[in-house]
């Protein structure tokens, strides 16, 4: 295979570019190397995301974008997710391997995240702790604000701010806390979790949020992120340990049930 032809390259972009943005700007860009497809992170000044989860995300979930893409092409492909010194804004190359090979399965690396889902009333009362304190911690982000409208809703009348910058926990109200909780049970929330919290672990986590997300479209229904309390390493943390996670919590995602007429 010499390289792709225009249309071919064109198809491969509209789909990485169909897929959410959850940072300001879109924060990928593709190129083409031959037969080799390479997706690059643009780095921005995101002062709010000084760690680049929302971009590595977004760019996890394009990366599933183009790996489809190049399958329905017709192709089997390899990700190479390890990094370049040389190249260091490299986020994966997805090579072709075997033309029209059946069935055309996805690369097993792009599956190591795992979605944990809070159902059991432990986790459920606990994790309504944390979305009340992230919304105290984070108020003012009408980002975040829209991110968690869904579940606090007649949930924050009484409601004390405490500066993003200082890791203070409030004790929250219990009948708002109940209120989350109830919230939670009706719409429930997924965590995406991964083994390690580096770069690769987030492109990772954005890979398996878009997996689930065309699962799910299948059936009707929808994922909706929830990643700017994930900026707040302590809230992380708590959610690490008071939910039992066993691995690093890189997004939160509620489920959006099927639309009924």
């Amino acid at each position: 295979m010499r390289g792709w032809t225009r249309r071919q390259c064109a198809r491969i972009i509209a789909a990485a570019r169909r897929v959410p943005v959850l940072s300001p700007e879109r924060p990928w860009v593709v190129q083409f190397d031959g037969h080799t497809v390479r997706l690059y992170e643009k780095v921005g000044q995101e002062r709010h995301d000084s760690a680049g989860l929302d971009r590595l995300l977004t760019c996890g979930m394009a990366l599933v974008a183009v790996v489809h893409a190049v399958r329905e092409l017709g192709w089997q492909v390899e990700v190479d997710l390890d990094q370049d010194p040389a190249a260091p804004d490299l986020v994966a190359a997805v090579v072709p391997t075997e033309h029209r090979v059946s069935p055309l399965s996805v690369p097993p690396c792009l599956r190591e995240a795992r979605l944990e889902l809070i159902n059991d009333r432990g986790r459920v009362a606990a994790l309504a702790a944390v979305l009340l304190d992230a919304s105290r911690r984070l108020d003012g982000d009408h980002l975040c604000a829209r991110e968690l409208a869904p579940w606090l809703t007649q949930a924050t009348r009484a409601r004390v701010t405490v500066p993003a910058h200082r890791h203070v926990t409030v004790e929250p109200y219990p009948d708002a806390v109940c209120a989350i909780a109830a919230n939670l049970l009706a719409r429930p929330m997924v965590i995406a979790v991964t083994d390690g919290d580096d770069r690769r672990d987030h492109v990772l986590a954005g890979a398996a949020m878009q997996l689930a997300a065309e699962d799910l479209r299948q059936w009707g229904m929808s994922l909706h992120p929830v990643v700017r309390p994930m900026h707040l390493r302590d809230l992380r943390l708590r959610l690490m340990t008071e939910l039992g996670l066993g691995g690093f919590p890189q997004a939160l995602l509620g489920l959006s049930p099927p639309v009924t007429c």
